[in-house]
Formats: structure tokens, C-alpha cells, sequence
């Protein structure tokens, strides 16, 4: 066995650890955004309970729906106003 090869058929070493650098500053660059945008954390908060509370059958096409037409501006500038 070639001593390059880390167990995953025909992926050197050297192409595992590009791999984790990418995952890695992938993983900052994404933090960063989501810092930058504190409404992305309102918005999956809201839709979570809102999915919770009423469980559909079609996750997906409950997903879509909800996204479709919910005023999240409107939601939002309720949510800060009543102090969160």
C-alpha cells in the first residue's frame, strides 16, 4: 500500500490536508457572515418554531411555502419593538 493514501480510495494526503484548509477558512468565512448578519439567526429561530408548532407531513413543501410569503422585515421590527 502506498504510504500517500489515508484511507479513502485514491486521495493523497496532501489532497486531505488542501481539503481541511479549505473546510477550515470555509468554516471562519461563514462564521464571519453570520456575524455580519444577526437576522439570519431570527429568521431560521422563527421558522423552527413556527415548524415545530405545526408539524407538517411535507417539510420541504411546508419549507417553501413559509419562506415564500412570510414578511420578515415585518416580523422582525415587531420582535424589536416588544424588547425580544
Amino acid at each position: 500500500m502506498n504510504p500517500d493514501y489515508v484511507g479513502i480510495k485514491d486521495l493523497l494526503k496532501i489532497q486531505k490536508q488542501k481539503m481541511e484548509q479549505i473546510k477550515f477558512h470555509s468554516r471562519i468565512d461563514n462564521e464571519k457572515y453570520l456575524r455580519e448578519h444577526p437576522e439570519i439567526e431570527f429568521i431560521i429561530e422563527n421558522f423552527l418554531i413556527k415548524l415545530l408548532q405545526d408539524r407538517p407531513a411535507n417539510t420541504l413543501k411546508y419549507a417553501g411555502e413559509y419562506f415564500n410569503k412570510t414578511e420578515f422585515r415585518s416580523l422582525h421590527e415587531n420582535k424589536i419593538k416588544q424588547g425580544k
